[in-house]
């Protein structure tokens, strides 16, 4: 009898099988090649091991890097970048998931990887040349692309695509040293820009300096002819303000001379000019004869 207790016990041990499911997974059972609507998170999970296995999902965010990943643009030319997907499996997908596609690995595989490669060398063609990925604009516009068309792809798959990002460009190396080149000969040309245009600017400011110079050497010498100018009306005035004072005077002592005169009946007076203000009398001294 206990012997035919202790085979009962072993017998449900062998048959009766037991797994953790932790915090960020979730299993769902397949028996018999089906599998159950049912999904198991942070709990213990028991099954009979001979018809049934637990399939399990990590549920969290996770991060795929694709390193050094070909990519061929319109130019024919191939470079190397590093992706980086950023994801997370949806719980309540995990039924569909297992029937449909299988493991985890499976999903990576089949879904995640195959839809990578294939949306990443569409999204290429948009590029038309290879040196163009140095150009950040470039880049977040193939990032957003990837995004898109990553999570519009996986979606009916329970995954959610949350991001795709770029870095590392790795370009051959013959194609690093032309960027180069090319880069030093715009660093040339725009400093040869920049010292025609200060050369320029330096003209045009001694041009106005000159012009500046020559109007103020004008406006100098209009200055000068209208002191001049005043200069000359100023003595021509007082000289003729002179000229007048004598020209009175003059008369005046004509005219006193005159009276004198008058007083002597033997004297003769002449008169000379024909101006009345200017006239002047000459006094004929002799007498007359007896």
């Amino acid at each position: 009898m206990k012997i035919l207790k202790t085979i009962s016990i072993l017998s449900v041990a062998v048959i009766t099988g037991c797994t953790q499911v932790d915090t960020g997974t979730t299993a769902v059972k397949r028996s018999w090649g089906d599998v159950g609507k049912q999904t198991y998170t942070s709990q213990l999970v028991f099954y009979n091991p001979l018809s049934t296995d637990i399939l399990t999902y990590n549920t969290k965010d996770q991060s795929k890097l694709y390193k050094s990943t070909p990519l061929q643009t319109q130019d024919q030319m191939t470079t190397h970048i590093d992706v980086r997907v950023q994801y997370n499996i949806i719980p309540t997908s995990i039924p569909m998931i297992a029937s449909k596609i299988g493991n985890e690995k499976q999903l990576d595989d089949v879904v995640i990887d195959a839809n990578f490669y294939s949306i990443l060398r569409e999204s290429a063609k948009n590029i038309k040349m290879v040196n163009d990925l140095f150009e950040s604009t470039v880049q977040s516009k193939l990032q957003q692309d990837l995004t898109n068309k990553m999570r519009l792809a996986l979606k009916d798959y329970g995954v959610n695509v949350k991001s795709v990002l770029i870095s590392n460009i790795v370009l051959p190396s013959y194609l690093q040293d032309s960027i180069k080149a090319s880069k030093v000969r715009e660093q040339e040309i725009a400093t040869q820009k920049a010292q025609l245009e200060k050369t320029k600017i330096d003209q045009q400011q001694k041009i106005v300096i000159a012009q500046a110079e020559a109007e103020a050497a004008k406006q100098k010498a209009i200055a000068i002819k209208e002191l001049a100018d005043a200069n000359a009306y100023k003595i021509q005035v007082e000289n003729k303000a002179i000229s007048n004072s004598t020209t009175k005077y003059i008369q005046i002592q004509a005219i006193e001379a005159l009276k004198e005169m008058s007083k002597d009946p033997s004297a003769k007076i002449y008169a000379l000019g024909n101006n009345i203000n200017n006239v002047l009398p000459i006094l004929n001294m002799q007498g007359e004869k007896k």
